[in-house]
């Protein structure tokens, strides 16, 4: 089953985890996602995400990993990180 974006940002609302893994999804990855205050470790590789990585995940400080690897992602990585 194919997942939208959406849903993901609607779980990071909801779901108090230090860890958000999801497969099977598409879109671009919303900005918003990086704001979650206990976030540690974000594996959203091997989807079908698009578009850019969203420059707020510069601003994101709890982040230690992040995995996007295998997607169709354009761009480059955003100074802010």
């Amino acid at each position: 089953m194919i997942h939208r974006v959406n849903y993901i940002l609607f779980l990071c609302l909801f779901i108090d985890s230090s860890l958000i893994t999801v497969y099977s999804i598409l879109g671009t990855i919303p900005p918003t996602i990086f704001e979650k205050p206990h976030l540690v470790n974000i594996i959203l590789g091997r989807n079908r995400l698009t578009g850019s990585i969203p420059s707020t995940l510069g601003a994101a400080t709890t982040i230690e990993t992040i995995n996007i690897n295998d997607n169709q992602l354009v761009g480059t990585v955003p100074s802010t990180i």
